[in-house]
């Protein structure tokens, strides 16, 4: 079972990812003739990893740190998609 530290470590960890790959895509989006292509792909894998600690630590939570955890995995795919849409730009 996880502990609520290890959950709120987590949250922690992912509301820091998301606000880091924010302002990569921010910053993308400001300088397009620049590319910042290695912090916009260090936002992509760091999300990405947040996310597969997410689904790998819901499995040993309860049903109330589940929909913590499914409240945050919705915040950072809501930003994942906000990235490989500015990409697209």
């Amino acid at each position: 079972m996880a502990t609520r530290a290890s959950i709120d470590q987590w949250v922690q960890k992912a509301n820091e990812t998301i606000a880091s790959a924010e302002e990569s895509c921010s910053l993308h989006n400001r300088e397009m003739h620049l590319r910042q292509e290695v912090d916009f792909q260090q936002a992509q894998q760091s999300l990405q990893g947040i996310v597969d600690e997410g689904e790998k630590l819901k499995d040993s939570g309860n049903a109330q740190q589940r929909e913590t955890i499914d409240r945050m995995m919705i915040a950072l795919r809501k930003t994942q998609q906000q990235l490989i849409m500015s990409d697209q730009l």
